[in-house]
């Protein structure tokens, strides 16, 4: 949904988006999926239909960058005071890498953050 957001403003008729050289897309988890010591958040750079959708809108809009940030997260079940409230909070940041996307290719790719 939100890629396509993208390519609408990219292909907007009005003069006010026309300027737009750029979208950016951040993807993160945020329900863990799977039971007992398989659970875990999924990779959002490995949804391929989210992929597919960055790739088309970047090719119909071959002048323009669509920057893609992906925020993945590691399960963990133990978590204590407020972020033991919600599964949303049992995530714990291990990677984050940025992608570009031009005509329709991922062009370049850089992990910004990696705990180690």
């Amino acid at each position: 949904y939100a890629a396509e957001k993208i390519g609408n403003f990219f292909g907007s008729d009005l003069e006010y988006y026309r300027c737009l050289s750029f979208g950016i897309l951040v993807l993160y988890p945020y329900s863990p999926v799977g039971r007992g010591d398989d659970r875990h958040f999924p990779q959002p750079g490995e949804d391929a239909e989210t992929i597919e959708a960055v790739t088309d809108v970047s090719r119909r809009h071959p002048q323009k960058v669509i920057a893609v940030v992906t925020l993945d997260k590691v399960y963990n079940r133990h978590q204590n005071g407020v972020r033991a409230r919600n599964e949303y909070y049992a995530g714990e940041l291990s990677q984050v890498t940025g992608f570009l996307y031009r005509e329709g290719n991922e062009t370049d790719r850089l992990i910004l953050f990696d705990r180690l």
